[in-house]
Order: C-alpha cells, then sequence, then structure tokens
C-alpha cells in the first residue's frame, strides 16, 4: 500500500510518545501491506474498525484513534484524520 496523507499528522502537533511509536510502525507495516479487501484488512488489524465504506479507523492508544481511507484497486491509504476518544 501506498500511503499518503502523514503532514494531515505532522501539522498536529502530538507529544505522545506511545502514539509517535505506533505511527512509525504503522506506517511501516502499511507500506509492505497488500490488502485486497476490507476482510483482509480486518484480518491483519482486528482492533481496526470499519466506518462505512472504505474507511477505517486504527486503534493507535487508548485515546488516539487514526482515520483512514483504503483504495484497495489503486493499493493506497489516504490518512484522513486523527479521532481523539474521550472517557
Amino acid at each position: 500500500m501506498r500511503l499518503i496523507g502523514r503532514g494531515k499528522i505532522r501539522s498536529i502537533e502530538i507529544e505522545d510518545e506511545e502514539f509517535q511509536a505506533w505511527l512509525r510502525a504503522w506506517a511501516s507495516e502499511i507500506s509492505c501491506a497488500s490488502w485486497n479487501s476490507p476482510a483482509d484488512l480486518l484480518s491483519s488489524y482486528p482492533n481496526a474498525s470499519s466506518m462505512g465504506g472504505n474507511n477505517f479507523r486504527f486503534k493507535a492508544t487508548s485515546c488516539l484513534s487514526l482515520d483512514v481511507r483504503i483504495c484497495f484497486e489503486r493499493r493506497l491509504a489516504c490518512i484522513s484524520g486523527l479521532s481523539e476518544e474521550v472517557d
């Protein structure tokens, strides 16, 4: 998968070291991923959830999730935003 939209994350100053470590590992894994369908993605990432269509939310930390749109046919993953979960 080709990952685009990293600038959306860089523009948000996140000082959370746990999130930064997760993001680096996640980006590395995404670049090697070869998903053909939502089922393939969800099999690889059981903590991810489908948000409808080809939109997915990847839980990064206890309070941060990454929203990503996947184009399986073109092998593209586009970061669409960051979600904060408040308890």
